[in-house]
C-alpha cells in the first residue's frame, strides 16, 4: 500500500496519524471522568 505512495504523500500521512494519535491522548488526559477515557 505504501509502495505507490510518492515520499510526499508518505510523509503527509505519517503527519496525520501522528496528529491524531497526539490528540487522543491529549483527550485521554484532559477527560480523565469522560467515556472516552474507559474507552482507550
Amino acid at each position: 500500500m505504501w509502495v505507490n505512495l510518492d515520499p510526499l504523500s508518505k510523509k503527509l500521512g505519517l503527519i496525520w496519524i501522528a496528529i491524531g494519535l497526539v490528540y487522543l491522548i491529549f483527550l485521554r488526559l484532559t477527560n480523565k471522568d469522560s467515556r472516552l477515557s474507559g474507552e482507550l
